[in-house]
């Protein structure tokens, strides 16, 4: 199972030709215990070893056997093949899977069931361990956020005083630059240095998220 970030919930699934009767349940299964992300789920099982069984493919051992029959006739001192040769041949000997019972099929698809429970469930912990831990980082982000707003509101440059001095320095420095100026053009750029000298609005915008 693999999940990463997403607005939404995209379950994506992965399953064999004989589990896909299990697509509507992996489907609720998900949806029922997560909201967003991007989710693959991969189901897969192996049967043990010995469980498939060797049956003739008549149609080609037919035409091994007609095939041999018409090489013999044309070359009749040829020595004979052996069976093992016969059986060696690909595609006569073909190994297929016993019919499956539908008792052990329910416990087949009960034991995938709670594997995915499982799993579901492990990747549900993981994602809270995680969120816990960059709340955590959140949250001192936010504490010093909040530190140094209280320290800016605090600061003496904040001070009509200071706020004044410092506009005054810069009219003054405008001034001192000899471009002409009239008393509007003035005005507009008072206001303007005005606006920048004071952050009372930005502390405001900083104290209503933190």
């Amino acid at each position: 199972m693999r999940s990463v970030n997403g607005k939404g919930l995209d379950v994506r699934l992965r399953l064999p030709t004989r589990l896909e009767v299990l697509e509507s349940h992996c489907r609720d299964t998900v949806a029922g215990l997560l909201s967003r992300g991007n989710v693959t789920v991969g189901l897969s099982f192996q049967r043990a070893q010995g469980e498939a069984v060797p049956q003739i493919n008549e149609a080609a051992l037919n035409a091994f056997l007609a095939a041999l029959e018409t090489v013999h006739r044309r070359v009749p001192d040829a020595a004979p093949v052996a069976l093992e040769g016969i059986l060696a041949h690909r595609g006569i000997i073909e190994w297929k899977e016993p019919e499956e019972d539908p008792a052990e099929r329910e416990r087949l698809l009960s034991a995938l069931k709670a594997s995915l429970a499982e799993a579901l469930q492990a990747l549900v912990d993981m994602r809270r361990s995680e969120g816990a831990a960059i709340e955590t980082v959140l949250r001192g982000q936010l504490a010093e956020i909040a530190r140094l707003t209280q320290a800016a509101e605090a600061a003496p440059s904040r001070s009509p005083q200071a706020i004044r001095a410092r506009l005054a320095a810069q009219v003054e420095a405008l001034l001192g630059t000899g471009a002409p100026l009239d008393a509007e053009r003035l005005h507009q750029e008072a206001v303007l240095l005005s606006t920048k000298a004071d952050i009372r609005e930005e502390l405001d915008r900083l104290q209503a998220h933190v």
